[in-house]
């Protein structure tokens, strides 16, 4: 089977979420001589369905040194990092996939969960403020905001039961 032939089918397994076959099918795409951006994404995309995002790195990061203005790619770049815990590379990820122009509202929305997950709460409601702004009909967006809000509004109500009371 020729590589294109290959690559087809690993992608149509993994739609399918067949992820055991379309991952085997991917590396036998690679062995035949696959050296395409969009593979390399789609491949780290399914390490990161399947549990790897440290190995997702490396292949989208393959993907991004054969496509560097594709902002998509920065973007799950960034959503990949984030998973390991990498936290300023997945932000210098996500800024890249703006001045790529990818998905605003989209890549904002991930940066905001960026920003919880590395401690900082106000940044990310700011962020998740602005991609409501520009979708507004984007539920994920607003749910995210609203969860972070509220746990910005429980973490203050903690902080003022620590107070003494004066008596």
């Amino acid at each position: 089977m020729d590589p294109k032939q290959l690559l087809d089918q690993a992608v149509s397994h993994h739609r399918q979420g067949r992820l055991d076959q379309a991952e085997k099918l991917y590396q036998r795409a690679f062995y035949a001589g696959v050296d395409e951006a969009r593979a390399f994404h789609l491949y780290g995309l399914l390490l990161v369905q399947s549990g790897r995002p440290d190995r997702a790195v490396r292949q989208i990061k393959r993907a991004i040194g054969r496509a560097p203005e594709h902002g998509p790619y920065h973007a799950d770049l960034g959503n990949a990092l984030t998973t390991v815990g990498r936290y300023d590379e997945a932000q210098a990820a996500y800024e890249q996939s703006l001045r790529c122009g990818a998905d605003r509202p989209v890549v904002l929305a991930n940066m905001g969960v960026l920003m919880t997950r590395a401690g900082r709460l106000d940044q990310a409601v700011t962020l998740l403020e602005r991609a409501t702004a520009l979708a507004p009909d984007s539920a994920l967006a607003w749910h995210q905001l609203g969860d972070r809000k509220s746990t910005r509004l429980n973490s203050s109500h903690t902080d003022i039961s620590r107070m003494p009371s004066s008596a």
